[in-house]
């Protein structure tokens, strides 16, 4: 009953938030026009920042309706022929925002032989911009994160490799389930709840 509750709480919060959460994203886009037509520093980093923050936001709401579908057993995919760089850069452009605020670098390195990918088109998304932000949320600034993406028989691998601090042995394995943080996380890196590898996982399962 417990995680009903929960689970109906969360859902309720995510749909309140999703209006306003428009109007946040829509409010930085025109406020970082403004900074780079008026060449103003100041303006620009506040945009960054707005971004950052509906970046999060966004992710945190998709992430919530995910977890639910997820332990309803209640989600489809669809999979389809995609275009490899189109996938990469709907997934990079989500993460920018928190990229660009702590001055760290995304590097793309994919092989020639990699071109399509036969996926779910959401799944895939919320699957590499979830590794992508917690790549870039427990990396330190001016730090690379890098992108390696290589064919595997039928498969397409994704590698992601960033400079952060790493995941105790002990608690590997307790990253994928549902509302767990490791120990350190809260203090040093934000906010969070701890179901974006989850979900993650779930989907990449739910692909085969």
């Amino acid at each position: 009953q417990e995680a009903e509750v929960r689970e109906k709480f969360l859902l309720t919060m995510a749909h309140e938030s999703r209006t306003p959460l428009t109007s946040l994203r829509v409010s930085s886009e025109l406020l970082r026009d403004v900074g780079t037509k008026n060449d103003d520093p100041v303006i620009t980093r506040l945009s960054q920042n707005i971004g950052r923050s509906a970046a999060e936001l966004a992710s945190l709401y998709a992430n919530i309706v995910d977890i639910g579908r997820i332990m309803k057993q209640d989600f489809e995919l669809k999979p389809e022929t995609l275009s490899l760089s189109e996938v990469i850069n709907a997934a990079s452009g989500a993460v920018n925002p928190a990229i660009a605020v702590k001055r760290q670098k995304l590097k793309l390195a994919n092989g020639p032989e990699v071109v399509e990918v036969v996926a779910d088109r959401q799944g895939i998304n919320r699957i590499l911009v979830s590794i992508l932000d917690n790549a870039s949320r427990y990396s330190p600034s001016d730090s690379e994160i890098e992108v390696v993406i290589s064919a595997d028989g039928k498969h397409v691998v994704f590698e992601v490799k960033d400079q952060g601090v790493g995941i105790p042995s002990e608690e590997q394995e307790k990253i994928f389930q549902p509302f767990y943080r490791i120990k350190s996380a809260d203090s040093q890196h934000g906010a969070g709840i701890g179901i974006g590898l989850t979900v993650a996982k779930a989907l990449v399962e739910a692909h085969g």
